[in-house]
């Protein structure tokens, strides 16, 4: 038995002993203007979603061709007809492979130069399909490429970015850009900036600010998150609708391009509880890295975040990574073995459609394909590509897409 079979008798299982169809109930309530989705009951369908076939990997540990040598995850674009972009933060390597698999052009390189490169910390379409720009973090520039692989030049953006800072294609060459920063009058939380902008990056509009997550300040000059904080996550749908998360707040909010609510989604997650024994070893880890740190000022929320990360898909379903991973059961101070992350997919009018457990980091679901990453035994990232075969109306792929 492959494990593919296995996960999917293990999803059964968790369906079949949780809630059934009949269960399935959505009331749509309005607040302040803004239509409410709130599931009731389980999800609409307690059988399995779709089924996976494999169907492509990149990736190699030793040997040739070397431009499938990864030394982090990559990060991916797909175009409309397949063809795929593949950066590699590290190495700094950018790579325009063919839907069947093979290397187009390789770009990139070590450096500040034109087309060079000191850290990627992102990749987006300017034009799906045609072109893709890059951030580099530290030479505080946007880089523009064709997808034939032709430079197209760069644009400053030192204005507007911070440590960290996030873009998503909304259309008609304008992008919002997603700008995590620490609030200079509260050290213990930070904001995140949102701002629509234009083809050559001039902010157009600030959106609202958001809280950030609570930090503890572990030193004058420094702070270490608490581990079950999360950021707010902003995804952007092929619509060029924007759908907001926020995992300390159990409800996803889905914007229009220029900021204006939508539609709420909710339903009652479950909540888990952080326990002493993590209470503990957070602190040890913290008096290990900060030994001056007062750990006794450390305030620790009373549950975890529910889902940990989403994503929206080429069909407009939203996807939700729980927080707490699926294990076998324990065996003493040991953790149980691995199964699998359960994601939660949602339909673009907020009906709860089931339940997928990957093993692996699922990193898009579009145009048909299931994306995700499984590395090696040595470790070394491994991207693999699946075809989805749908067992419900909600996962056929729209063709005019």
């Amino acid at each position: 038995m492959d494990r593919y079979h296995a996960l999917a008798i293990l999803f059964c299982v968790i369906l079949l002993s949780g809630c059934s169809s009949d269960d399935s109930e959505s009331i749509i309530l309005p607040e302040d203007g803004v239509p409410v989705t709130r599931t009731l009951g389980g999800p609409k369908y307690n059988t399995p979603l779709f089924e996976l076939e494999h169907d492509l990997f990149l990736g190699i540990e030793e040997g040739e061709p070397a431009w499938q040598v990864f030394d982090l995850n990559p990060h991916l674009l797909t175009a409309p007809d397949g063809t795929m972009v593949l950066v590699d933060p590290k190495a700094l390597k950018i790579c325009i492979v063919s839907s069947t698999g093979e290397l187009l052009h390789q770009l990139g390189g070590e450096g500040s130069g034109p087309g060079e490169f000191l850290n990627i910390l992102d990749v987006f379409w300017a034009e799906p399909g045609a072109e893709f720009w890059l951030s580099d973090q530290f030479n505080n520039r946007i880089t523009k490429y064709s997808i034939d692989g032709t430079y197209l030049g760069s644009v400053n953006y030192s204005e507007i970015r911070s440590r960290w800072t996030w873009f998503k294609y909304l259309g008609n060459r304008q992008f919002m850009v997603h700008d995590l920063d620490r609030d200079p009058n509260d050290p213990y939380r930070r904001i995140t900036r949102y701002a629509i902008m234009n083809d050559q990056l001039e902010i157009v509009r600030n959106l609202p600010t958001l809280g950030g997550p609570r930090y503890y300040q572990a030193t004058q000059r420094s702070t270490a998150s608490l581990p079950w904080t999360a950021y707010s996550i902003f995804e952007v749908t092929p619509a060029g609708r924007m759908l907001m998360v926020q995992p300390d707040h159990p409800r996803l909010t889905i914007y229009s391009s220029s900021a204006e609510p939508l539609l709420h989604i909710e339903r009652d997650w479950e909540l888990v509880a952080v326990t002493e024994r993590e209470k503990q070893d957070y602190r040890q880890y913290i008096r290990d890295r900060y030994p001056e740190a007062d750990i006794r000022s450390i305030q620790f929320p009373d549950h975890k975040p529910q889902f940990q990360w989403a994503f929206v898909d080429s069909e407009e379903r939203i996807w939700l990574r729980m927080y707490e991973a699926i294990r076998e059961e324990s065996v003493g101070d040991e953790p149980g073995e691995l199964i699998g992350f359960l994601y939660e997919i949602y339909g673009s009018d907020g009906t709860w459609l089931g339940t997928h457990v990957s093993q692996d980091y699922i990193i898009a679901v579009t145009n048909g394909y299931f994306f995700q990453m499984n590395p090696f035994e040595s470790g070394a990232p491994r991207l693999e590509r699946l075809s989805i075969i749908p067992l419900v109306p909600e996962m056929e792929t729209d063709p005019s897409r």
